[in-house]
């Protein structure tokens, strides 16, 4: 018989009853399982036991929740002068968000806006960019707050944004001491026109800092140039306190680290020298190495990823067989010709010349690799179909010739570095 809270959970939509049912505990494996598939930012929003109380202070419920450091937001490579680090939590009902902001005087501080809605963001400032939908391609709110308290905020597309009509009841706080200003708001989700139990648990965003001495542009996120209004390139936000999980079956499946960064084990060195060493696997430049599983992979429909640097060729390699005597194929990513392509291969080395006298590749595309570079090489390796994709692009796709290929090696040609080699299950699309 079942008890009054299972009939209870039943009658709940589903995303309701996940949403009652969820641990802190299982609520951080998910997320770590939906931001190990992004090749966006990804920040939590942990559920605060206590709300915070707005006044500008790092008190007690954000030493949890993990601290994101900005960068220039044109992707500069180097440490801005300016740090500026920020934290979130959320509660049933309310965002938060403590921004602080090393300065060097009083020029760092100075602000001239004092009217709502005036043009806050030509001071020192920070902002906050949501898109609750989660798609990054529709409207977004924007909330600009100076270092001496002053808002601005819209809601709209790109720089087409609303700025009268949207008012939100916020609540914010800055405070200026020596050599840093804070400011903090809570949003509450009303105000964000969502309605109890229809709230995502996955959001874009992105939150960003102007600093006029010195005078420095700076992001969580990368965005390219210095339009802030990029609203595809935000990252996302995972919200704990989120009603509906809007993320596929395929973004939650979680990820199994195949390479544990200290050693070989589980692995077979084939052929060559590999060394372990900063969690990488190393071939020596002008080597060649061939590394092979020693147990198959658990899965017949996967995606397969490493992070790579190769200045020649770097191989995913797949067999139904431990010793690839009956055929198996190559992904291959070859920086040398900027080619990508599928090949026929057995012994695990060798391209395979079924006719006698020609190398068979059903299928090739571009690989737009350059030499010292770290790339994601990553192949979903499906019941009917193969495909290549480089940092998150699909370079090519082709008909899988041999599925059930569990097997699986790596062959890295010319040198070359490979971390994090990790699995996840493919779930084939309806």
């Amino acid at each position: 018989m079942r008890t009054a809270l299972t009939a209870l959970l039943a009658l709940l939509p589903a995303s309701a009853a996940l949403a009652q049912q969820a641990a802190p505990a299982d609520e951080a494996a998910r997320f770590a399982g939906f931001r190990g598939g992004k090749d966006l930012l990804t920040y939590r929003a942990i559920l605060a036991e206590k709300a915070p109380a707005v006044d500008g202070e790092p008190d007690e419920a954000y030493k949890l929740a993990e601290e994101m450091r900005f960068v220039f937001i044109n992707g500069t490579q180097r440490p801005p002068k300016a740090a500026t680090t920020a934290r979130l939590v959320c509660t049933r009902d309310a965002l938060y968000v403590l921004f602080r902001c090393a300065h060097s005087g009083p020029g760092a501080v100075n602000w001239s806006r004092k009217t709502h809605d005036s043009d806050v963001w030509s001071d020192n400032c920070v902002e906050v960019f949501l898109d609750p939908s989660g798609t990054g391609a529709g409207g977004y709110y924007q909330m600009t707050v100076n270092a001496g308290g002053t808002v601005a905020d819209s809601y709209g597309r790109g720089r087409q944004r609303d700025q009268k009509s949207w008012n939100p009841k916020l609540q914010v706080a800055a405070k200026v001491r020596p050599g840093e200003w804070t400011a903090e708001l809570k949003i509450p989700f009303d105000q964000l026109r969502l309605k109890p139990g229809k709230i995502n648990k996955v959001w874009r965003m992105n939150l960003t800092r102007f600093n006029l001495a010195p005078a420095e542009d700076t992001s969580w996120c990368v965005l390219g140039d210095y339009n802030s209004h990029v609203p595809g390139r935000f990252g996302y936000l995972w919200v704990d306190a989120g009603d509906v999980l809007n993320a596929t079956a395929q973004e939650m499946q979680p990820w199994e680290a195949i390479f544990d960064g200290k050693s070989l084990t589980g692995w077979r060195v084939q052929r060559g020298e590999v060394a372990v060493r900063d969690v990488m696997m190393i071939v020596a430049p002008d080597e060649t190495a061939v590394l092979v599983r020693e147990k198959p992979l658990p899965y017949d429909d996967l995606i397969i990823r490493a992070e790579v640097v190769s200045d020649k060729q770097f191989r995913f390699m797949f067999a139904r067989d431990p010793d690839n005597r009956k055929m198996g194929f190559y992904a291959t990513f070859i920086n040398l010709i900027n080619e990508s392509n599928v090949a026929l291969m057995k012994d695990w080395e060798y391209w395979c010349p079924p006719m006698g006298f020609h190398l068979t590749i059903p299928h090739y595309g571009p690989c737009p690799m350059r030499d010292g570079t770290w790339y994601r090489c990553e192949v979903p390796l499906g019941p009917g179909r193969v495909s290549l994709m480089l940092d998150g692009r699909v370079l090519l796709a082709t008909p899988n010739l041999y599925p059930k290929a569990r097997y699986f090696g790596l062959h890295i040609i010319g040198g070359g570095k490979v971390r994090d080699v990790r699995i996840r299950r493919l779930i084939a699309s309806k």
